[in-house]
């Protein structure tokens, strides 16, 4: 029977009656949640609907609240990071969104909320607002936080008790009234007695003979001042040494004891055998020291204070490492400043073992001055640290002076024998070859002129060699003079004697122009040996020397474009010369030559002291 159009009005009517119905009971339900914030939000985020536990959760009114945004729910933070658009988005994106999260009331106070954001769509799909729960959770966050406490505070007693039990250290604990709360494994093992037993008993009423000792004495003062305090005794209870330390607290005291008597034993040994070798090493003959890691002195023999010009071991003892220092003006071999931080004591604490040196000292209050080879070797403990230095001082200074006292002698033989070849011999070689010339004119158009030529060739051939003599042993007399001029004058004076041969010199930056005092005087005899071979044997049309500065390096170049030589030639005086000269000055000394090719002589000689500033 076909529908007629009244019916589809009475059916109208039922299914809006049926929807009227379901919302009312909706409403009625969601009012009726207390413990819930129910309540709804158009697109925007603006809020259209507030139930009774939102009013009781957040504390708004409903007039207060619709229409508002919800983000006034977040904290500023929150909002300054746009976190409310943000979870509105990704609700609209997956249909819900949940989170836990601090939120805010109307007072200001804040509180722990489980939130869901439900996305509202309409029957085409398009979003038509959102729907938001949220909880009140933050009694069981505080739950949740207390027990997290709880089980922080118990792991922190387990792991107290763990370490308690595998320290070294015995330890126990007592409350006010001297009761014991805590006993550990090494305590039972010291007295004999378990924890079971001791617990909650009065400590000294367990051990009686301990009253009146340094022991009760340092812990019950700990107790009644409040402080913590220090002690190592004999034990009554133990019969043996023991030390340590007595800690206040809240709940009464912590005590931790160890057992020295084998270290004390150890520490008597090791102080008669100290006092057997203090009294070896008084009588030895070399001064001997040892320094602790601060580099104070902490030991002198009487021949460490007789060479260091100190009137009694004491006075060294007692000297402070700098003030020490201060009494002398430290000099190397060369007469240059040595810096305190070379020193083989101040090596030897860095670990540094096999640290020498040659040193020189004057003592300033004096003017004294003394040679010293300075040896030290670094004292190592169980943890592989230094532990101490140990220096062996040997007095040079009686040899040094007699090298220098002969050194005088010979250099004062060598000025006269300078000064009796040029003022004697040269000038009577000059007056022969003169002589010579004068009777050569009269034998004019003769056979005798040649053999007369031939006689003043070979004159003037002494007279330039006994020359070069002399300039060589007036190299000694420029030590003093700085390296720069020394190396010029020596071009200069290879240049006069030179024929046929360019000589020139090059400097570069850096090159030192302070005296190297005896390296100089090694380096520039090299550099004449060099040059005098490249004269007299090598054809050069020209010869170039350079000077060069690499780090703390100074760089040495002869070189020549003469005819060289080849592997095959045997190596003369004057190489073996150079060679020695080089090791002298501790530099390292290369020849490169090959026949037709010229010939280059490099020397590479470190710096130090003044020629490095």
């Amino acid at each position: 029977m076909p529908m007629q159009p009244s019916d589809f009005g009475e059916s109208s009517r039922a299914t809006q009656e049926i929807l009227r119905e379901s919302e009312e009971r909706f409403r009625l339900l969601v009012e009726g949640v207390k413990e819930y914030a129910i309540f709804m939000l158009d697109v925007e985020g603006r809020v259209t609907t507030w139930n009774p536990g939102a009013r009781r959760i957040k504390g708004y009114e409903p007039e207060e609240i619709i229409g508002e945004h919800f983000s006034l729910f977040y904290t500023i933070e929150d909002v300054e990071r746009g976190h409310p658009e943000e979870v509105l988005g990704l609700a609209a994106a997956d249909g819900r969104y949940e989170e836990e999260g601090i939120r805010v009331r109307k007072d200001g106070s804040t509180f722990w909320a489980d939130v869901v954001i439900t996305a509202l769509t309409d029957e085409a799909g398009d979003l038509r607002g959102f729907a938001k729960v949220t909880r009140d959770i933050t009694a069981r966050k505080g739950a949740e936080e207390r027990e997290r406490l709880l089980l922080r505070e118990q792991a922190a007693r387990e792991r107290a008790t763990d370490i308690l039990e595998s320290i070294s250290d015995a330890f126990f604990a007592v409350d006010e009234e001297w009761n014991f709360t805590y006993i550990n494994g090494k305590a039972e093992e010291f007295w004999g007695r378990s924890r079971e037993e001791l617990r909650g008993k009065n400590v000294w009423g367990e051990f009686p003979q301990a009253v009146d000792s340094e022991f009760y004495r340092q812990i019950k003062r700990a107790m009644e001042e409040g402080v913590t305090t220090e002690f190592e005794t004999i034990s009554p209870a133990m019969g043996g040494w023991v030390a340590g330390r007595a800690y206040p607290s809240r709940e009464g005291l912590s005590v931790y004891f160890q057992d020295v008597t084998e270290h004390r034993r150890a520490q008597e040994e090791l102080r008669g055998s100290r006092d057997q070798l203090a009294a070896i090493l008084r009588g030895a003959a070399e001064g001997i020291t040892a320094q602790d890691p601060s580099g104070k002195v902490i030991y002198a023999n009487e021949a460490a204070a007789r060479l260091t010009g100190f009137t009694s071991v004491q006075d060294v003892v007692q000297s402070p490492p700098d003030g020490l220092i201060a009494r002398y003006e430290l000099l190397d071999e060369e007469g240059r400043p040595f810096p305190a931080d070379r020193l083989p004591g101040r090596r030897a604490l860095n670990g540094e073992e096999g640290a020498e040196e040659v040193l020189r000292f004057r003592i300033l209050a004096t003017g004294e001055e003394r040679w010293a080879i300075v040896q030290a070797t670094p004292i190592f403990g169980e943890q592989g640290t230094v532990r101490m230095a140990v220096n062996i001082i040997r007095d040079i200074t009686e040899g040094k002076r007699a090298e220098e006292s002969l050194r005088r002698i010979t250099e004062a033989e060598r000025k006269r024998i300078a000064h009796d070849l040029h003022d004697g011999v040269l000038q009577d070689l000059s007056y022969t070859a003169a002589a010579i010339g004068m009777i050569m004119l009269q034998t004019e158009g003769t056979q005798q002129k040649e053999q007369l030529q031939s006689v003043i060739d070979a004159v003037r051939r002494g007279a330039r060699g006994l020359r070069e003599v002399v300039n060589d042993l007036r190299l000694e007399e420029e030590e003093g003079r700085p390296f720069r001029e020394i190396v010029e004058s020596v071009v200069r004076r290879n240049r006069t004697m030179a024929r046929g041969c360019e000589m020139s010199l090059e400097v570069g930056e850096g090159v030192p122009s302070v005296p190297l005092g005896e390296t100089g005087t090694q380096v520039s005899r090299i550099i004449q040996e060099a040059l005098t071979n490249a004269r007299r044997h090598s054809g050069a049309k020209n010869v170039t020397v350079s000077l060069e500065r690499e780090g703390n390096d100074l760089l040495i170049e002869v070189s020549d474009d003469g005819r060289g030589f080849g592997p095959e030639t045997t190596p003369g005086v004057g190489l073996g010369s150079m060679r020695e000269r080089a090791a002298l000055s501790g530099g390292d000394l290369e020849i490169e030559s090959s026949v037709g090719q010229g010939t280059n002589v490099r020397l590479r000689v470190p710096l130090s002291g003044g020629a490095l500033e």
